[in-house]
């Protein structure tokens, strides 16, 4: 009976030990390093979605990833700096709505408050307010939203991750540098 204990655990091991040997002397120098660049957001898909999708853009050295992490997966999208040919970035309302939004909950639930007569009942709805009002904080700090489209000859993607415009402004600083140097490099190479 210990057999079918044993011959599992040593077989996990070998494989374990051939991965290692694998990585340490196949793959050691061939990886692509990697940075992340600022900026996470939700990929919208739909208008219900029951998963949710975080975005994350990825610096290399001749191109930027994006990647979209679902629940167990992961996508990924290589975009080369010579193959890039225009960054449009676009300010959108809707921050400015969630703004509203939150301001008329944060005026409902302080109405509410008011018109509660027990102390037990009013520090409940001043809870509920100072939960409103630090998400409109947060929100009016993180500052103007803003839509990211990276567009190639064959290709135009939404970058989720570049949802507010000082984060978009950042990373577009980054990213203009690689690209007129990668495409300078192209033009010289075809002269």
């Amino acid at each position: 009976m210990l057999i079918w204990f044993i011959i599992p655990v040593a077989a996990v091991i070998v494989t374990m030990l051939l991965i290692f040997v694998i990585e340490f002397f196949y793959l050691r120098g061939k990886a692509t390093n990697y940075t992340r660049l600022p900026g996470r957001g939700l990929r919208r898909e739909g208008f219900v979605a029951l998963t949710r999708t975080w975005c994350t853009l990825w610096l290399a050295e001749d191109h930027v990833l994006s990647v979209d992490n679902h629940v167990f997966s992961e996508d990924y999208k290589r975009f080369y700096f010579r193959d890039i040919q225009a960054i449009v970035l676009a300010k959108t309302r809707r921050g400015a709505v969630w703004n509203v939004v939150l301001s008329a909950f944060l005026a409902l639930w302080l109405w509410l408050m008011f018109l509660e007569r027990s102390n037990e009942g009013r520090i409940a709805w001043l809870i509920v307010v100072v939960i409103f009002m630090a998400l409109l904080a947060i929100n009016v700090l993180r500052g103007p939203t803003c839509s990211c489209q990276l567009i190639t000859a064959v290709h135009q993607e939404t970058l989720p991750s570049l949802n507010r415009m000082k984060t978009a402004e950042k990373v577009l600083s980054i990213l203009r540098q690689r690209i007129r140097s990668a495409q300078r490099n192209l033009a010289e190479a075809q002269s």
